[in-house]
């Protein structure tokens, strides 16, 4: 029997996040952190007519994604060395956190130091997991608390798990204003009612949070 092909999940794999997507602006010049293969990049290259530089740990997909249009890539562990985003002499108007700070074991030093490569009207957008949708919610309440090699909200690479108020404290923290805040859900269509629903209220029923920031006092 032929082995099936792996299932995306969500927003991993080759699947780009719309909501990211639409939040980069135009013609910007990107740092794209946790790029691996480049397919975000690819399209904001494309489509949006923005010139994309990435970083990530594996050398393998950082090949990939100077393939699919990425200008300057770097190879960097942001847990065992983080100051190695000091090596990056770029200034961007946009830097990109998708799906990145669940995985690092000190997210606020990270951004600290991501902070200082934005200029003077750069944005950074930030993309995490919620913790507290609804689901988990219910599962911890079980006693649940069971990591999931497939990827989601409980992926078993997850170092760090945030809230709505979490992840604003820990922008504001970090030295970042936030320009803008909202919950959604990459669904399929049979569970539609969830992207209503993560507008009505982010807490509970969103499956990720989106937080657009700037540096404090920009």
């Amino acid at each position: 029997m032929a082995n099936k092909k792996p299932k995306k999940i969500g927003i991993y794999d080759s699947c780009i996040n719309k909501y990211v997507y639409d939040e980069i602006p135009e013609g910007s010049h990107c740092l794209d952190v946790g790029c691996w293969t480049g397919n975000l990049g690819k399209k904001l290259i494309k489509m949006k007519k923005c010139s994309v530089d990435g970083v990530d740990f594996v050398f393998a997909v950082l090949v990939k994604a100077r393939k699919n249009g990425y200008g300057k890539t770097y190879c960097m562990n942001l847990n065992s060395n983080p100051n190695e985003i000091n090596k990056i002499k770029s200034k961007y108007d946009c830097i990109i956190c998708a799906d990145v700070l669940e995985h690092l074991i000190n997210p606020g030093l990270v951004l600290s130091l991501l902070k200082k490569k934005l200029n003077n009207k750069g944005i950074l957008v930030i993309s995490v997991p919620n913790i507290a949708f609804l689901k988990q919610r219910m599962e911890i309440f079980e006693g649940k608390f069971d990591y999931n090699p497939k990827g989601g909200i409980m992926d078993e690479t997850h170092l760090r798990f945030f809230t709505a108020k979490s992840l604003r404290v820990l922008c504001e923290r970090s030295g970042f204003d936030i320009k803008s805040f909202y919950g959604y859900s990459l669904v399929k269509n049979k569970f539609f009612f969830l992207r209503y629903l993560a507008k009505w209220w982010p807490e509970l029923f969103a499956i990720q949070l989106i937080a657009i920031v700037k540096p404090k006092g920009q």
